[in-house]
Formats: C-alpha cells, sequence, structure tokens
C-alpha cells in the first residue's frame, strides 16, 4: 500500500506549477488579482506539504494524517499561522473546492481521492483524515524476536515492546523509523 501511496501522492509533489494553472483556467473568466495568485500558489505548496507521506500512517487498510515528530508538528502550526494571515482566500469551503479541484487535476483514482480528502462539513475543519490513536514513532529499534503472525519483541534503547502484526519490521534490515499505534491491547510495553 505504501507504494501506490506514494505514486499517487508524488503526482501532487511533482507538479504544483500545472496544478494552480489548472484551477485558475477553470475558475471565473476573469483574472484572479495578485493577491489570490499569491495564495493559492502557498496554500498548494501547503497540501504538497501536508499530503507527503512522511506525514502519514497506514493503518487497517485506511491512511491518516498525524504528524510523526515535533519538526512536523512545528512546520504544520508554521503553515496554520501563515494561511491566518491571508486576506482573499479565506472561506474554508472554497479552500476545500480548491484541494477537492487538484486532486481531480492530478489523476488520483476518484477512490483515494474519497480516502483522503474528508467530505467538506461546516463541523470538521480538517480536510484529511486523522489519527486519534496513541502514536508513538520508534526511531531506531532492534529486533528481537520475530513471532507467528508478524508480531514481535522489539528494543529500543532501554525499552522493550512485544507489538502485534509487525509484519514489515521482520524484513526491515534497516530497523528504523517504526511507527506504533496503540489499538486496545496491540502494543504493550514490557
Amino acid at each position: 500500500m505504501n507504494r501506490l501511496w506514494l505514486a499517487l501522492i508524488s503526482r501532487l509533489l511533482l507538479c504544483p506549477a500545472l496544478l494552480i494553472g489548472a484551477f485558475v483556467r477553470g475558475s471565473s473568466p476573469e483574472e484572479p488579482d495578485q493577491q489570490m495568485l499569491s495564495e493559492q500558489k502557498h496554500f498548494i505548496e501547503c497540501l504538497a506539504c501536508v499530503y507527503s507521506p512522511a506525514f502519514w500512517i497506514s493503518y487497517i487498510d485506511a491512511l491518516y494524517f498525524h504528524p510523526k515528530n515535533e519538526a512536523q508538528a512545528q512546520q504544520v502550526e508554521n503553515m496554520k499561522a501563515a494561511r491566518s494571515k491571508y486576506l482573499v482566500l479565506t472561506n474554508q469551503e472554497a479552500r476545500y473546492a480548491l484541494t477537492a479541484k487538484l486532486f481531480a487535476a492530478s489523476g488520483i483514482n476518484e477512490a483515494w481521492q474519497k480516502k483522503i480528502l474528508l467530505p467538506y462539513s461546516a463541523t470538521n475543519q480538517n480536510l484529511t483524515p486523522t489519527l486519534d490513536k496513541s502514536v508513538w514513532v520508534v526511531p531506531s529499534y532492534k529486533l528481537l524476536q520475530a513471532r507467528a503472525g508478524g508480531d514481535a519483541l522489539i528494543q529500543d534503547g532501554a525499552s522493550t515492546y512485544f507489538v502485534m502484526n509487525f509484519g514489515r519490521g521482520v524484513d526491515d534490515a534497516a530497523s528504523t523509523n517504526a511507527v506504533l499505534i496503540r489499538r486496545g491491547e496491540d502494543l504493550c510495553r514490557r
């Protein structure tokens, strides 16, 4: 699923200028003013950043937006602060429409568009599905024992974890960047 995700999102990351042009050509007959173009460009750059695979977690056949470290969280906050200074592109519905139009212009399959862009709602200000579970990012670990069914015992410095469904960890020779998500008792500290 990660390869497919990377291929889909790379379409957004590789051609922001083309996507800006597609949006502007499809907008009203009069030329948008310089402020609107500037804000649209910034907003699209923000989208290219947050739709980078580095900010997403695949969990139970769904994708969730979740900054994995303090630097990513700060980057998201900086983008929010910059967007709060918009003078023209201030309407949430207009931002959503721009995002949906960009996704359609990118060629991303409609089913994937629905997975990564939540339906517009006045009560939900997030464009992306978010993960509301405890998440740990383990920058490096040692695989102590692989168990049947993809379970594993891993060690991160002084901490040891039993992780259920850690199938990718068994094949990961680098043993880096494990994302552990608490689901019931799936992740247990020992």
